[in-house]
């Protein structure tokens, strides 16, 4: 029996359900894949790019499925969740790919009682859609899993060999660490790449500054082009770590002027420390 594949449902097939779904085709993991969406014309797309074997936009076609992740917006999934719930047989396990953990957790093992473990695979980039999918993208990826005391161990296992099985090297984090440390690496330069653009924008002589505009500017804030619906859920369900960790870079920065305009020596010690620790990550 154990070596029977799943059938596989996903909610919102867009960059990471597609790229989920092609990376299950790839490696023949799945017996069925069924994308979920509100638009049927997107769905369309992930099936002919080989993401999903059959297209709904129901819900309750995810009635047999073993698996069902969720994977969209973070402030969208705690409503699919809801939606899908009546559908599901009791041996489904549910996981999603949300960005922030501790809300989503806290809603979905409630739910789901034993039969849900929160996900996070650090894949992806600013661009969204399934055009953008790739069978590769979780190849070597760090995947965060965030089990609680009320996650089952039958649940978390299956949940880590479907990621293991996809390339991914799975850690194991409390939802709360989960939203601390991604806070501090990828919601807050989001935000000041973010504000950076801003900044630029905000400028009398913003056009002359844009026919100036080279690769540090463009590297810098390359991921200020993801999708604001998307970022705007990230910061809102994460905002009291962001904000600890905009106020703590609020602090680097104030450090760095004071050192440019009082301490040259210590200017360039920070300098030298930052670039050999940038150098061996």
């Amino acid at each position: 029996m154990c070596n029977i594949k799943p059938k596989i449902a996903i909610v919102g097939v867009g960059l990471i359900g597609g790229s989920l779904g092609l990376a299950m085709k790839k490696r023949r993991l799945a017996a069925e894949i069924t994308g979920i969406g509100r638009n049927k014309k997107r769905l369309q797309k992930a099936k002919t790019a080989g993401a999903i074997d059959v297209l709904s936009t129901e819900f309750s076609d995810a009635a047999e499925a073993d698996i069902v992740i969720l994977s969209g917006p973070v402030d969208v999934i705690p409503y699919a969740a809801r939606k899908i719930k009546p559908y599901l047989k009791p041996s489904c396990i549910v996981t999603d790919t949300g960005s922030t953990k501790a809300v989503i957790v806290r809603k979905l093992e409630n739910l789901f009682p034993g039969k849900f473990v929160g996900s996070h695979p650090l894949a992806g980039s600013e661009k969204s859609g399934v055009r953008f999918a790739s069978p590769d993208l979780f190849e070597d990826a760090t995947i965060i899993l965030t089990p609680t005391e009320k996650t089952g161990a039958a649940t978390l296992k299956k949940t880590r060999k479907f990621w293991t099985d996809l390339g991914g090297n799975v850690i194991l984090l409390k939802p709360q660490e989960h939203d601390r440390f991604t806070a501090d690496i990828s919601h807050l330069p989001h935000l000041l790449a973010v504000g950076l653009v801003k900044f630029v924008l905000e400028m009398p002589y913003r056009k002359k500054l844009k026919k100036m505009i080279a690769g540090g500017f463009l590297d810098t804030t390359r991921i200020a082009a993801g999708t604001p619906e998307v970022w705007s859920g990230i910061f809102l369900t994460n905002k009291k770590e962001i904000l600890r960790a905009l106020n703590g870079m609020i602090r680097e920065l104030e450090k760095l002027g004071q050192a440019i305009g009082h301490n040259p020596a210590r200017l360039k010690r920070i300098l030298r420390i930052v670039r050999s620790w940038r150098q061996r990550i």
